[in-house]
């Protein structure tokens, strides 16, 4: 998605529907192209028409994106997707009490089966940081998270 402008366009081939609830543009801050959505985490969020693109299936993926979290004690989901009971995926910012940092989990559910893969000790520090979620086989493989910060 390019965050340029409050319609928040999808310019994949599939070409996805946005709805905005609630999320800003700020033009003060950006890791590229000159804007990027604020999410106040008031309960504002993006809503992407439904898809089997969202389906991950027993196949590869990777779910990237670029945050900037102002605080390390973040309890939100970022990223989800439920196709039904049994078969859902979501992406979670944890705050951490213990280490006064955040956790960063991934888990996905196919035909039920639980897995899920998770980070200890994340400072975002107002930090921009790039989130990778990674299976690299297929099957139920294993599930890796890649953590980049930049200063």
């Amino acid at each position: 998605l390019h965050m340029d402008n409050l319609s928040f366009l999808d310019s994949s081939v599939s070409n996805h529907g946005v709805t905005n609830n609630g999320v800003t543009i700020s033009n003060s801050e950006s890791k590229f192209g000159g804007s990027s959505a604020y999410f106040d985490g008031s309960g504002d969020y993006l809503n992407i028409s439904n898809s089997s693109d969202w389906d991950l299936g027993t196949g590869k993926f990777t779910l990237d994106f670029w945050a900037k979290v102002d605080t390390d004690k973040v309890d939100n989901v970022v990223l989800s997707h439920v196709q039904d009971i049994d078969n859902k995926w979501y992406l979670s910012l944890s705050a951490n009490t213990v280490q006064d940092d955040s956790d960063i989990r991934f888990y996905v559910f196919e035909n039920g089966n639980p897995n899920y893969v998770d980070t200890v000790g994340h400072s975002f520090n107002g930090s921009w940081t790039h989130i990778a979620v990674v299976k690299e086989t297929i099957g139920s493989g294993k599930l890796k998270i890649y953590i980049k910060r930049i200063f």
